[in-house]
């Protein structure tokens, strides 16, 4: 929750940003640590790592999606994305 009161308008800017890309945007959660994050196309990212993304110029799905994987670990991202191309075609 932190780096959301350091750089609230980076944060919102990002989140609006993946919403007019088509993004699904959750509203803001809290873990137990009070730490606040967002679900971004399926995959929970604090706001530390969007403001990451941000100052990387990264803010983007290969992105998000990586940092998916570092937060759920391969197995779970592989049953949280049924178009996963090495399981299947989507077409």
């Amino acid at each position: 929750m932190n780096e959301y009161f350091k750089r609230p308008q980076d944060v919102l800017d990002a989140i609006r940003s993946l919403g007019r890309l088509g993004f699904s945007v959750s509203l803001p959660d809290f873990g137990s640590d009070g730490q606040m994050f967002f679900r971004i196309q399926g995959r929970k990212l604090s706001v530390g790592q969007i403001l990451e993304l941000v100052d990387e110029n990264n803010l983007d799905s290969r992105a998000i999606r990586e940092y998916g994987t570092k937060e759920l670990g391969q197995a779970a991202v592989a049953a949280l994305d049924p178009c996963d191309a090495s399981r299947i075609d989507c077409g």
